[in-house]
């Protein structure tokens, strides 16, 4: 579901113009879900406890930067949801595009490939 919020902001941010009321709901959306992305993994639910998941071990066996990366990325939702109050087209793309890197950042190290 928050892949397909940040799709849909990408997309409206390269329309040149993006519907805001749009941009505001999925800043908000992703900013939640920063808050709620540290419920996500508790301890003793990892990988072996009969639950299909992508998640690496390492969200586990390496809880401090693992914290870090979701810290980065909770920083990164506040600083793209006010970017959007904002109204500056600039600062927005700037911002979303920090929030991406930091998804990228973390999915890369905890997330694993599926086909």
């Amino acid at each position: 579901v928050l892949g397909n919020v940040y799709k849909d902001v990408t997309d409206d941010l390269r329309r040149g113009s993006p519907n805001m009321a749009d941009m505001r709901t999925n800043a908000y959306t992703i900013r939640r879900a920063s808050e709620l992305q540290y419920n996500w993994f508790p301890a003793g639910s990892g990988p072996g406890r009969g639950v299909d998941t992508a998640a690496r071990a390492e969200i586990w066996t390496n809880r401090a930067a693992f914290r870090a990366a979701q810290d980065r990325f909770a920083s990164r939702a506040v600083a793209f949801e006010e970017a959007v109050a904002s109204g500056n087209l600039d600062n927005m793309r700037s911002a979303s595009r920090l929030l991406g890197a930091s998804c990228k950042s973390c999915h890369d190290d905890f997330r694993e490939e599926r086909d």
